[in-house]
């Protein structure tokens, strides 16, 4: 699912998302974007693989809202794109 988010943001936008140049810039510019999830969100995130390494020394980030980073999309687009990126 996520990937097919990614797929209709770009169709869409007509550029990616997300253009990090390594796994932490890629993860860090999701994470800015999308919010940081918590436990609550997600009750098994500190037990992926790579949590320690990859996760654990970012910074939280609140996430923006989709309708401020693609203002043309309808609500339903927004919403389709926001459940196929959780």
């Amino acid at each position: 699912m996520w990937s097919i988010g990614c797929i209709f943001a770009e169709m869409s936008l007509g550029f990616p998302m997300f253009t990090g140049y390594c796994k932490i810039d890629q993860l860090n510019k999701i994470l800015k974007m999308l919010g940081t999830p918590t436990s609550r969100e997600w009750s098994d995130i500190y037990q992926l693989p790579g949590y320690q390494k990859y996760f654990a020394h970012l910074p939280y980030y609140e996430g923006n809202y989709l309708d401020k980073i693609i203002p043309d999309f309808s609500f339903v687009a927004l919403r389709l794109l926001h459940l196929m990126l959780q």
